[in-house]
């Protein structure tokens, strides 16, 4: 039997018939064990994934892969549903790793947004409101929609998700708006924050 079959999810076709249509190319052979195992693979990278925003891009980048690598697979290597949970797997681990070290990263810009903002006069030499007019000023000269996401994100208090819903953006585009955006402005702050010391020490 060939992956050619009446209906898309027949239940006379076996697992390994869909993954030798996927290796020649037959798309409705990967629609059909997508169909058959999407749910299943949801839940298991909803139980193991940092963000839950994220769920549906690693579950397309599994199908992806699926469909990249499927010469890679034999029955050597046991069953396709035990190959595919691997590949979920490490794309679920390479998700979260990057997600740690993208919070980590935005913490840390986050405070430099806060501190330009809240310093005290005594501390930085600026008053409230020149650090809120220099942040704003700072933020004219990155690209408007890096600025955009840096506005509704570290000013407004926006979560990623919600940032993304509000501007129609996929996730995935706002995180790396996100990232440049804020690492733009920190190298900014520090620069403008050098110059007014050396400013203020020659006055």
């Amino acid at each position: 039997m060939n992956a050619n079959h009446n209906g898309v999810d027949a239940p006379d076709v076996t697992d390994e018939v869909l993954m030798v249509g996927i290796q020649q190319k037959n798309q409705e052979a990967l629609n059909a064990l997508s169909t058959r195992y999407k749910k299943l693979l949801r839940g298991l990278i909803a139980s193991k994934i940092y963000c839950q925003g994220n769920i549906d891009d690693v579950l397309n980048g599994v199908l992806h892969e699926v469909w990249r690598k499927a010469n890679l697979y034999s029955t050597l290597k046991g069953k396709p549903l035990g190959w595919i949970i691997r590949i979920t797997s490490r794309r679920v681990i390479d998700n979260n790793r990057h997600e740690a070290a993208e919070n980590k990263a935005c913490a840390g810009l986050e405070e430099s947004v806060k501190y330009a903002t809240s310093t005290s006069s005594e501390d930085s030499g600026y008053t409230d409101s020149d650090q809120v007019d220099r942040v704003m000023s700072l933020m004219m000269e990155i690209p408007e929609a890096q600025a955009t996401v840096v506005r509704l994100w570290a000013l407004l208090g926006h979560s990623q998700q919600e940032i993304a819903d509000l501007t129609h953006t996929p996730l995935s585009t706002v995180k790396t708006r996100l990232g440049l955006g804020l690492k733009k402005l920190r190298q900014m702050l520090q620069s403008s924050s050098f110059r007014h010391h050396r400013q203020k020490q020659k006055s």
